[in-house]
């Protein structure tokens, strides 16, 4: 397997708009500190205008009902 450089990444410009959302998906649990600094790091590259959300699937389940439905 060969391993990637920094000249393999490709990276594209993200312009972003007040109102949007990063949703950040951790695979493992962190501790506040970690969160607040993760946070902060997301902040500085997206602006302080963007909401950010972070979380990992194994700290809760997401349920929606409509009407009775449930979905997820």
């Amino acid at each position: 397997m060969i391993t990637p450089r920094i000249a393999d990444v490709r990276c594209q410009h993200i312009r972003f708009q007040p109102g949007d959302r990063v949703l950040v998906r951790c695979v493992h649990r962190l501790e506040p500190e970690q969160v607040r600094r993760l946070k902060r790091s997301i902040q500085r590259w997206a602006g302080t205008d963007v909401e950010i959300l972070i979380y990992s699937p194994l700290d809760f389940n997401l349920e929606i009902e409509h009407h009775g439905n449930t979905v997820g």
